[in-house]
């Protein structure tokens, strides 16, 4: 298990007796200090004196990769799951999800549903519904590009794919989403357990609502570094078009600024560009003719493309992806 930190305090010590409290006793807890305040340090230690399940290590590099990637050189298990020190998990997450890894020899990370609990307002509400439903690996790969289909805290993968595809990356984008990302490209295959895995418990002091890293342009980069390299082997020589309204037509200049040639938009209404063709839904050419990204970013608006596409017999990965 492993557990960044940085000024949780009390929330830490909730943290980890939720780790103590596992049904699964052969478990292993790498702390990580990362310039965590005087008070939480010092619960920290008091939590990992005379236990020898729990090792306390420090990376004075400040940002959750650096830790992140000082914890895995500390992790010694075949499998490595993550918990943030404002979360806590049920009783039974580690024994089911080992199980889970253990019986399935072709996945390599296993999440779980998440039970959200908020101080902070709605904004998060719709997303983790949204992921909460997406259960199968297939669900979660077609939905890569649209958002992050698993909460960071509720996974548990495979050391060797660390070995194999590299650290988290510490750069400005989403570490975690990054990661999905990389493990995708490479044909990792996901799972998704139906039962809650954790209390995800949000704040407005919040990485994912503060830190540079979790802001849309991040995320974006780290879309828009996966898409460039995965659309040639897509397009297949076809003519690449992209669906949407502005946002799809700045991205549509970002993908010709990295070398993908982009025809022309998609959109319901036809509009004069400067640079580039457009036309309808309606206008669209039988399946096999040309190939798409939908860059319709408002909410589950990517569905209502799906299904229309869909039923003109377009089928994803094949003729379109879907990237909100």
């Amino acid at each position: 298990m492993l557990l960044p930190f940085h000024c949780e305090r009390e929330l830490l010590a909730r943290a980890v007796e939720s780790v103590r409290a596992q049904t699964q006793p052969d478990w292993q807890l790498v702390l990580v200090a990362n310039n965590a305040d005087a008070e939480t340090l010092r619960i920290a230690h008091e939590l990992a004196a005379g236990e020898n399940k729990i090792q306390l290590v420090e990376e004075k590099i400040p940002g959750i990769a650096f830790a992140l990637n000082t914890g895995l050189a500390h992790c010694t298990g075949e499998y490595i799951a993550r918990l943030d020190a404002d979360d806590r998990m049920p009783r039974d997450r580690l024994q089911l999800q080992s199980e889970y890894l253990d019986q399935h020899s072709d996945t390599g990370l296993v999440s779980g549903r998440v039970n959200f609990i908020t101080d902070a307002g709605q904004g998060y509400d719709h997303y983790v519904a949204q992921i909460n439903s997406w259960i199968t690996h297939d669900t979660m790969f077609r939905y890569r590009f649209v958002e992050s289909p698993v909460a960071h805290p509720s996974v548990m993968f495979r050391r060797v794919l660390i070995e194999k595809y590299g650290n988290y990356a510490t750069h400005e984008v989403p570490e975690d989403y990054e990661l999905w990302l990389r493990f995708f490209s490479h044909g990792v295959r996901f799972a998704k357990i139906g039962e809650g895995v954790l209390d995800w418990y949000d704040s407005l002091g919040r990485l994912s609502r503060t830190h540079q890293n979790y802001a849309r342009r991040a995320f974006d980069r780290a879309r828009m570094q996966y898409l460039t390299e995965l659309l040639p082997s897509l397009t297949r020589g076809r003519p690449l078009w992209i669906c949407g309204g502005k946002y799809a037509r700045k991205k549509a200049t970002q993908l010709s600024a990295s070398g993908i040639a982009v025809t022309g938009i998609v959109d319901l209404v036809p509009k004069k560009l400067h640079t580039m063709r457009s036309m309808t839904y309606a206008e669209l050419p039988p399946a096999g003719n040309i190939f798409l990204v939908s860059f319709v970013s408002n909410r589950d608006g990517y569905r209502i493309v799906e299904k229309r596409l869909t039923e003109m017999g377009y089928q994803a990965e094949r003729d379109f992806l879907l990237a909100a």
